[in-house]
């Protein structure tokens, strides 16, 4: 019985070093195969050189926008901004409203007058506020919609600023900045990255329950690009006006 399964794992290896050994192959096939991995490795390289180029355009688009803020000589307010984002959707070819958003926040560094010569606000010793419009009920900040007026993003509130804190820079009592952010969202050629990984469970009622195993990864459709800049008026003071 050992002589017959020696004989066997005998063959096997012969078989097996045989095959090792064989060079041969079909260069059709291999080229089928060669020509599908470089075609899918271009699709994909076309779609991340997009994505940064997007991107880039974005983060420049805002910086513009900041800028052109910067230089504003008259009041500003919601239909301003409004103005600003159509000039961000042109800049950035966005298909949809609901593609981008920009919110506009006006914000201060309060001068006491018991300051101290040097005091600056760097939003831990001392807080930063939010700079009021001119009836000096409404806070400066202000947020797009998308389309049929959805919310795509809330105005700031004190709470909301004290939570940024750490992204602006430290301020002399009594200045004033600009926060400019803008999020455009990625869509791509391709949908390779759309696709999540889910799993369906049924308890022990019959109740189906629907879990997800795997996130979308990569440059999927909605990928947001957010930018975040700061910026400080070229004029003495910006105004804030609701009717403006």
């Amino acid at each position: 019985m050992s002589h017959i399964i020696k004989k066997f794992v005998r063959s096997k290896r012969k078989g097996f070093r045989t095959f090792r050994r064989d060079e041969t192959g079909s260069v059709v096939v291999e080229g089928i195969f060669s020509t599908l991995l470089l075609f899918g490795w271009m699709l994909a390289s076309f779609q991340i050189y997009q994505a940064f180029n997007l991107r880039s355009d974005a983060t420049r688009s805002t910086y513009m926008i900041a800028d052109m803020i910067s230089r504003q000589q008259t009041e500003i307010g919601p239909k301003y901004v409004n103005g600003l984002k159509k000039v961000f959707n042109y800049l950035t070819n966005a298909d949809t409203d609901n593609q981008t958003w920009l919110r506009v926040t006006l914000f201060k560094c309060k001068a006491e007058d018991d300051d101290q010569p040097g005091a600056y606000c760097d939003g831990v010793n001392r807080k930063f506020t939010l700079v009021k419009d001119t009836t000096d009920k409404v806070t400066a900040s202000y947020a797009t919609p998308g389309a049929n007026d959805i919310t795509l993003a809330q105005p700031y509130t004190q709470a909301g600023l004290d939570a940024v804190a750490d992204r602006l820079p430290v301020m002399a009592a009594g200045d004033m900045a600009v926060i400019t952010e803008t999020i455009y969202r990625f869509k791509p050629f391709l949908n390779i990255s759309d696709t999540s990984l889910t799993q369906t469970t049924t308890d022990k009622n019959g109740n189906t329950h629907v879990g997800t195993l795997v996130q979308k990864q990569g440059l999927y459709t909605g990928l947001p690009f957010a930018t975040f800049v700061v910026t400080r008026p070229r004029e003495t003071r910006l105004v804030w006006n609701t009717d403006d």
